[in-house]
């Protein structure tokens, strides 16, 4: 049955991904780790193609925190929360795999 529950939510979930990999990347610059930033923006930009071209084409040269200060796209995500809205059950599948994976995370 989770199985089941979790494939149609899937489509739901999906979209949670976009504003993960934003966030994580900009952290990554800001945080001064720019060959895992670029590593990171490289192995997974394709997963946002086409829906996100233009913000993938903004962030792409960023590999410094000062490009984070002056991209526009980047300040736009630091300035504004990303609002996303799930279903409760897609939000309740999605917070019982983090509690449950909370011990394989890293502090970093």
């Amino acid at each position: 049955m989770y199985q089941n529950h979790t494939y149609i939510l899937k489509p739901e979930l999906r979209r949670v991904l976009w504003p993960l990999f934003v966030y994580t990347f900009i952290n990554m610059v800001s945080s001064f780790k720019p060959q895992d930033a670029k590593q990171f923006f490289d192995l997974n930009k394709n997963l946002f193609l086409p829906e996100h071209t233009e913000d993938v084409r903004a962030l792409e040269p960023i590999s410094l925190p000062e490009h984070v200060q002056a991209n526009s796209t980047a300040k736009l995500y630091r300035t504004n929360k990303y609002r996303l809205v799930l279903s409760n059950p897609a939000f309740s599948n999605l917070m019982q795999f983090l509690e449950s994976k909370q011990k394989e995370g890293g502090s970093d």
